[in-house]
């Protein structure tokens, strides 16, 4: 059985939904707090929705190889990947020797929805406590399926690799990363090693355990680099099991495939080492299907069989009499003979030929026939942002970027606008030396980002809009202004 029939028996592997009552055959719902290892069943391969498989065969066809304890992981630090993911596997920070192989080159990926540990070397912790946000802001609007909000830098590019693993997706919709009953991650000391960044966050109108969500200092994703090496630390494991990242309509497979990729780096690491709740997990493909039975070819081989066991001796009989040279030179002469061979070779010739010059013209387009949602993970997507955003200056008018600016700007100032619309009363320092060109600045700034109708915005006034949110926020820090009533998110 050939690579190509076992991606195509992923696609079995599909269901209705995460939240469904109902879940296809082909998807096993089971008991036991683990999930099950894949099997076949009636020719279909089962596999548990909230096991990882998909996530390991991801690796497999990488080309990635198993590593099966932990000692092996610290031999070739530069080679290799290490994965934890839940929260018994993370205890594994608390090995020096696991630390000190990141800080030597490996590459480090944490997951865990639960709090777990404090880690000092790396100075993250998980907060205990269950986060659930607004239907708008979750996928099927289901509360506990939050979606990740990419954190994108307010002023120019930021050409950091950690934080292009989440550049290309949005906040909401089929672009969107989902989770699954995720905890908060909280930077909580600097350490000397690890150059941590900020990388994604959860929706405005999050809360963990009724409490109010701080965006300024509540994380699902801090990603950097650790001496020599890299380490990613995720809210929730939940985003690479097999229910969400197999689903077209949410952005799981494409993120994975980020998070793997900006793991391995520019060295290409080929070694992994897989820990899933505990549990080093050294399979990585998933399982092949066997041949249909009662199948075309398996009857022609039965055939074949049964001839070459009764036919050979008939046929040594007839070749000794000559019996089949015979019967074509009493039909045909051997001139004939000859030139139907040259025809039929002239011919085949010619198709052939005509074969070759079709398949040079319209060669097969691999994104057609990677039909599945865990195979088209494997294709490398273009940033659609980028493709948008030149879109929209070669129109000339840049204001959906600029909108989106301008909305984060004031939704970092916890500033939204009020239940008519409007925006929040402003309060100015009597002492400042221009509060009327300030209150035009802010109102013309409010408008752009949440006013009734589209405001164009030119490129050539976008370096001046950046300079105007820079100013204004410098002038808030320094108590110049401040929205005095505002709209609770």
């Amino acid at each position: 059985m050939n690579n190509t029939v076992v991606r195509r028996a992923v696609l079995l592997v599909l269901f209705a939904g995460p939240v469904a009552p109902y879940v296809r055959a082909q998807v096993t719902n089971g008991t036991d707090a683990r999930p099950k290892p894949p099997r076949i069943e009636n020719g279909q391969i089962m596999l548990d929705k909230m096991g990882m498989d998909c996530f390991r065969h991801l690796l497999f066809v990488g080309g990635f190889d198993p590593i099966s304890n932990v000692f092996d992981a610290y031999s070739q630090p530069e080679n290799t990947l290490i994965i934890l993911t839940g929260p018994e596997s993370i205890e594994l920070i608390r090995n020096p020797d696991l630390v000190n192989a990141v800080r030597r080159g490996a590459s480090l990926l944490v997951a865990s929805d639960r709090a777990a540990l404090t880690s000092f070397d790396f100075g993250i912790e998980y907060l205990e406590g269950t986060v659930q946000a607004a239907p708008d802001d979750c996928f099927q609007g289901k509360p506990d399926y939050l979606f990740v909000r990419p954190i994108k830098p307010l002023f120019g590019a930021d050409k950091s690799p950690a934080r292009a693993v989440f550049a290309e997706f949005d906040s909401h919709g089929v672009n969107a990363i989902s989770t699954n009953v995720p905890c908060l991650l909280r930077p909580f000391r600097r350490t000397l090693d690890f150059r941590p960044e900020t990388l994604a966050g959860y929706p405005f109108s999050a809360r963990l355990s009724h409490r109010k969500y701080d965006a300024g200092r509540d994380f699902f994703a801090i990603g950097g680099t650790f001496g020599d090496g890299r380490a990613m630390f995720l809210g929730d494991h939940s985003v690479f099991v097999n229910n969400l990242i197999l689903r077209d309509d949410i952005a799981n497979q494409n993120f994975t495939r980020n998070c793997v990729d900006w793991l391995q780096g520019p060295e290409r690491k080929k070694r992994c080492l897989f820990v899933e709740d505990g549990v080093i997990k050294t399979v990585f493909p998933l399982p092949t299907l066997p041949a249909p039975p009662d199948n075309l070819l398996e009857w022609i081989l039965k055939g074949a069989i049964l001839f070459e066991k009764h036919g050979d001796a008939l046929m040594a009989e007839q070749e000794k009499r000559d019996l089949f040279n015979q019967m074509i030179l009493q039909r045909f002469k051997l001139r004939e003979i000859t030139r139907a061979v040259l025809i039929g070779l002239v011919g085949f010739l010619v198709l052939l030929g005509m074969s070759w010059l079709l398949r040079s013209r319209a060669r097969s387009d691999p994104a057609r026939t990677l039909v599945t949602p865990e195979l088209a993970a494997l294709i490398p997507q273009g940033d659609i942002l980028r493709q948008r955003f030149d879109g929209l200056l070669a129109a000339g008018n840049v204001n959906e970027a600029a909108r989106d600016a301008v909305r984060d700007f004031f939704r970092g100032l916890n500033a939204e606008p009020t239940n008519t619309g409007q925006m929040p009363r402003l309060l100015i320092d009597d002492k400042h030396n221009n509060s009327s060109a300030l209150r035009q600045r802010i109102a013309r700034l409010w408008s752009i980002g949440f006013g009734s109708q589209p405001i164009e915005v030119k490129p050539d006034d976008w370096k001046n809009l950046s300079g105007d949110l820079k100013e204004i926020l410098e002038e808030a820090d320094t108590g110049s202004w401040k929205f005095v009533s505002q709209q609770q998110p």
